[in-house]
């Protein structure tokens, strides 16, 4: 929700915000924390969207996003870097 607010309100600028996926949990401070099941939930969106998608993902989580093949992860450790 917290993207989805900067983008409208043109705090941040995302090239093509159909093609993106944000993964994690915001802390208060805007630090990205951890999420269970990022397997699981990329899995699932893969299959409701493709391909071409680009996943970004809470940096603690980006080895487990590596071991699905055929998609682009984009790691982060805050709100702010991501952007």
């Amino acid at each position: 929700m917290a993207v989805a607010i900067l983008f409208e309100s043109s705090q941040i600028q995302i090239d093509n915000p159909s093609n993106c996926i944000f993964l994690g949990e915001l802390s208060l401070d805007g630090r990205l924390k951890s999420v269970r099941g990022i397997v699981g939930r990329i899995l699932g969106a893969k299959k409701l969207v493709g391909p071409d998608v680009v996943y970004y993902v809470p940096h603690s989580n980006l080895e487990q996003a590596l071991l699905i093949p055929d998609i682009t992860v984009k790691p982060s450790t805050s709100l702010r870097i991501s952007f």
